[in-house]
């Protein structure tokens, strides 16, 4: 079996943001597709942590990206396939930009 390639350095991607967990692997965190929420509001109402919360619009938002565990709860509920978990939390949206390849949310790394 090979092992996967880390992407967090590709093109187009920041890798300044890339958090190291304590075993050395690369914590992965939430990104929102904003083209392909519904607002919900099951990622803030199952998250664990309470890492994720919504705005006055109803928008989710990983407002602590410290207290994610990389459960990826978050991910397999969502019933729009709105979240999907990359390694850099920068590539969080600013209000009203869209994550990177919204409408691909590429390979979910079970």
């Amino acid at each position: 079996m090979t092992p996967k390639k880390d992407t967090a350095d590709a093109p187009g991607r920041s890798g300044g943001g890339r958090k190291e967990t304590g075993e050395g692997k690369t914590k992965l965190v939430p990104a929102f597709s904003l083209e392909r929420c519904k607002r919900c509001e099951i990622c803030t109402h199952f998250c664990p942590a309470g890492a994720i919360q919504t705005d006055k619009d109803g928008i989710p938002r990983l407002v602590d990206p410290e207290a994610c565990t990389s459960c990826k709860l978050c991910e397999q509920l969502c019933p729009d396939f709105a979240i999907r978990m990359v390694h850099d939390p920068e590539e969080q949206p600013a209000a009203g930009r869209k994550v990177p390849n919204s409408d691909d949310p590429g390979p979910r790394d079970d």
